[in-house]
This record gives structure tokens, C-alpha cells and sequence, in this order.
């Protein structure tokens, strides 16, 4: 079976494997707990904090790497690492990760190897169309479905308006948005 034109897929996220806080009259602590902001809990939680790498390409996923976060060292660190490690990608091929790692270290990280990144942004994020900066929540609020910026997309019978911007981020200097 040739692969040519078949994209490779490097899928990074990190969860928390939760602990119960360690008592002072515990005899043994659990080693290398931490606390670790828990976006699902909103709020600080105890235990284990892991990143994982998975690779996928063809329909085919495997675990590439999961590696203990204990704070030594930045996530954006531990994933820029990650992307000096694999081997250049032999088609084009990307990067999926959500908004922790979409910062202009990572994707330049990864794209030395011909890895472009998708990931998420957070609504909050300033990013620069016509040069002007204006967070993306402000931005989408401005947007009119009659301006003709949206184009319908149908996925699994749902459908979506998504607005397609090609604009700078603050660390990026050139990043295409979807906003749906």
C-alpha cells in the first residue's frame, strides 16, 4: 500500500491522573504529585499531571510517548522536545493539540520537521486582521451572517457557519482561524 499524500497526525494533550491530598500523618507521600490546575474541575487539583503524544496516520494511532510533567521543566518545553525527536514528516502533515500548545515556540517546533500545527484558541486571544487587534470573542460578535464572511459546512448532518480568517496572531505572524 503506498502512503504517498497520506498526512501523519501528532495528537498532544496532558490530563491529571487525580490524588487525594496527602495527609501530614501519611507515612509515605505519593511521589512526584503536584498541584495542577484542572481546567475540567476549574480549580487546582492534587496527583499525577501527564502529556501525551499519539501518532496516526492511514486509520492507524499509536501511543507515541507519555511523559510525568513535574514542573522541571515548561510544557512547551516538554512538546518542543517531542517535535526535535521525530523524524521529518514524509508528507504534509500536522500537529493537533488544543490551546495550551498553540504558541509561536511550539508550532515553530514543529514545523523544522513539516509539521503544521492545528489547534484551539482560546476566545480570549487577540489576533491582528487588518492590523488592528481585537480578541476573537469581540470579533465573532461583530461578525453578520449576511456579511458573507460565513461559509455553511455540514458535518455528520449537522451544520455549522464557519468564518475563515488569514490574519497575525501576537506570536504569530501568519495563522489562519476558523471561527464557527
Amino acid at each position: 500500500m503506498e502512503l504517498q499524500n497520506i498526512p501523519v497526525f501528532v495528537i498532544i494533550d496532558d490530563t491529571i491522573a487525580s490524588k487525594t491530598k496527602p495527609s501530614s500523618k501519611v507515612l509515605h507521600p505519593i511521589e512526584d504529585a503536584y498541584f495542577h490546575q484542572s481546567h475540567l474541575k476549574r480549580k487546582q487539583d492534587y496527583g499525577h499531571q501527564a502529556v501525551g503524544v499519539m501518532l496516526s496516520c492511514n486509520g492507524i494511532t499509536l501511543n507515541y510517548d507519555i511523559i510525568l510533567y513535574d514542573k522541571s521543566v515548561s510544557k512547551t518545553d516538554l512538546v518542543c522536545g517531542i517535535a526535535d525527536e521525530l523524524k521529518a514528516a514524509p508528507n504534509v502533515s500536522y500537529l493537533l493539540c488544543d490551546s495550551w500548545y498553540t504558541c509561536s515556540k511550539v508550532t515553530e517546533a514543529f514545523i523544522k520537521n513539516g509539521f503544521y500545527t492545528i489547534g484551539a484558541l482560546k476566545t480570549n486571544r487577540i489576533i491582528f486582521p487588518a492590523g488592528v487587534g481585537i480578541s476573537i470573542s469581540k470579533l465573532a460578535e461583530n461578525i453578520r451572517e449576511e456579511d458573507r464572511f460565513f461559509h455553511p459546512v455540514t458535518v455528520k448532518g449537522r451544520k455549522y457557519l464557519v468564518c475563515r480568517i488569514e490574519c497575525k496572531l501576537k506570536d504569530i505572524d501568519n495563522a489562519v482561524i476558523l471561527i464557527t
